[in-house]
């Protein structure tokens, strides 16, 4: 009867064999796989407890048992069973591959790869093992034996879909972006009803810039799973890298209203609220976020920002302290807290922070540029001239810092190299006119008093008051 499906009435049978023969262990075995295939799976361990009672070398009973835990999520006695399994029958092909999943499940990874090692050396067309290897070396950061793993699961089968998902993410990890997005395709091109295919593909868009692709696959992740608050977060973030606040701020809010202790999407919000100037609602996302999250350095930047906006620079270095607490490495971090300090005179603070931010990102114009204007304001000219020159090499459109430079090279009395500055402002923002203003200085200290008057007349006619001042004084 359990060969030919009648499993109700097989157990019925088995029961009264039992009943006749209390130590009959094929009754009970058989009992067991009864159960096991009507979904009866306690009972089905409870039947197999009895087999290995009566006989406790039977190889078979741990093996079903160890199935059936697992089943019930029970995975360190399924572990124990499949290390049963192992010391009975270490001959056993299909074995190693079962309890390597299982240390997966347990995360431990590294004994998974032991295991499916030997699975893959006794079953070398077997899809699955090399799957599941390359997720374990997934999860311990070993990216380029991942990739040889998700590239011989498709070899072998080329339908695998979580296989295409998991390369893609893999690709993603080694920074091999066009990769990614291809292995995230491939899986979109088997399967389109799996959300996470169009998340990951559109976190790989937005990391390169493609805002509206990226929002493109958001929004079809949203709609095979709309009540998934990342996904409306991270359209969110992209809507607002595109310039499109409004639709950022309705995404941010939407992913709080399905999860209210997703801390990034409050502070995410109150950026779009601050950049909007409503200051005080984006400071409660700040503080909201932070209670949720008091580990998130970028929430305490962020509030940090605004503290100093509002002329709150104490307030706002201790934000920036807490930040770089709990993240040492954080570039920006130091940054804003050197230009906090910037502000209360504590120069020689501000530029030990510049020092240290630089160090964590050596190519960020703008830290040059406020390194600059803290040696310029305690009249440290040269070094301000090197932090503007640096600034301007990596930003070569830098106006500000072709301005700073230039009034530098004026305290110097570089006025040719001031004069050449100057110029280039204005080549960049011709409507800048404390710039001619200030240029028509530098041309008057060279005795070329015919365009220094050109210059303050026309900056006078733009309403620059001093500039006025300065023609009526010198030319007439």
């Amino acid at each position: 009867k359990n060969s030919s499906g009648k499993y109700n009435e097989a157990i019925a049978d088995f029961d009264k064999t039992i009943e006749l023969k209390a130590d009959y262990e094929k009754a009970w075995f058989n009992r067991g796989l009864a159960k096991y295939i009507t979904s009866d799976m306690k009972g089905a361990i409870s039947d197999y407890d009895m087999v290995i009672l009566y006989n406790p070398n039977n190889c078979e009973a741990y093996y079903n048992r160890g199935i059936a835990k697992k089943i019930l999520d029970d995975l360190e006695g399924a572990l124990g069973d499949y290390n049963k399994v192992i010391e009975l029958n270490p001959g056993d092909n299909e074995i190693y591959y079962l309890r390597g999943f299982i240390k997966i499940t347990l995360n431990d990874f590294k004994g998974a790869i032991i295991d499916l090692n030997t699975s893959a050396n006794r079953k070398p067309d077997h899809a699955d093992t090399y799957f599941f290897r390359g997720f374990a070396k997934l999860n311990i950061n070993d990216y380029e034996g991942a990739l040889t793993d998700f590239k011989k699961t498709v070899e072998l089968n080329s339908d695998y879909v979580q296989a295409y998902l998991n390369k893609g993410i893999t690709h993603k990890n080694l920074g091999q972006n066009k990769e990614a997005i291809e292995a995230y395709s491939k899986a979109i091109a088997l399967d389109a009803s799996d959300y996470k295919s169009f998340y990951n593909r559109g976190v790989v868009k937005e990391n390169i810039g493609d805002h509206l692709e990226a929002i493109s696959d958001y929004s079809r992740a949203i709609n095979l799973k709309p009540d998934e608050a990342v996904l409306y977060y991270c359209r969110g973030i992209a809507e607002r890298n595109s310039g499109d606040n409004n639709s950022a701020l309705n995404d941010f809010c939407k992913a709080i209203e399905l999860d209210s202790g997703l801390a990034k999407a409050y502070y995410s919000r109150g950026i779009v609220k601050h950049e909007q100037g409503n200051d005080q609602e984006a400071l409660q996302d700040y503080d909201k976020a932070i209670e949720l999250n008091p580990n998130d350095a970028v929430a305490y930047v962020c509030r940090g920002m605004l503290k100093k906006k509002n002329i709150d620079f104490l307030g706002s270095i201790q934000d920036f302290d807490r930040a770089i607490q709990l993240n040492p490495d954080y570039a920006s971090a130091f940054n804003f807290r050197g230009s906090a300090k910037y502000n209360i005179k504590e120069y020689q603070k501000a530029i030990q922070d510049f020092d240290k931010a630089l160090q964590l990102k050596p190519d960020d114009a703008n830290i040059y540029y406020n390194r600059g204007l803290t040696k310029h304001d305690i009249e440290n000219f040269e070094g301000a001239i090197a932090d503007y020159s640096k600034a301007i090499e990596l930003k070569p459109d830098y106006t500000d810092a072709y301005k700073n430079r230039a009034i530098a090279h004026y305290e110097l009395n570089n006025y040719k190299e001031s004069v050449k500055d100057f110029d280039k402002v204005i080549e960049l923002n011709p409507g800048m006119v404390d710039a001619i203003n200030s240029r028509g200085a530098s041309k008057f200290m060279l005795k070329d008093f015919e365009d220094a008057c050109k210059d303050w007349l026309k900056a006078a006619s733009l309403g620059n008051e001093i500039a006025r001042q300065n023609y009526e004084r010198n030319c007439h």
